[in-house]
């Protein structure tokens, strides 16, 4: 016997959009944003890696940690991480987790 009878749970409705659908039967789909604005240098460094510039992102990265030891914000930090992480340099990232917790204290 199953804990959970799916059968007797209604499929979720469409969300429809408050301008309606465009075709009879048909629903709009509704995109909620997160609300999260990308600084510049960010946008920058993920579009030279998605267009194959690895090196070219990584130095913005660390120019980034460098220019703003005062900040406390780990955005650059992490997409760093991300970098190396998928590129295979175990040892880069693991130098890197180590100055992190030394600057985060985490």
């Amino acid at each position: 016997m199953a804990l959970f009878d799916k059968s007797a749970v209604p499929p979720p409705k469409p969300r429809v959009a408050a301008s309606g659908s465009s075709r009879p039967g048909q629903a709009d789909i509704q995109v909620d944003e997160l609300g999260r604005q990308w600084p510049a240098w960010a946008e920058e460094a993920v579009i030279l890696y998605a267009t194959g510039k690895p090196g070219e992102a990584t130095a913005i990265l660390n120019r980034r940690i460098l220019e703003n030891t005062e900040q406390q914000d780990p955005l650059a930090w992490l997409l760093l991480f991300d970098l190396y992480e998928a590129n295979g340099h175990r040892e880069t990232f693991e130098d890197l987790a180590m100055d992190y917790a030394v600057r985060f204290e985490r």
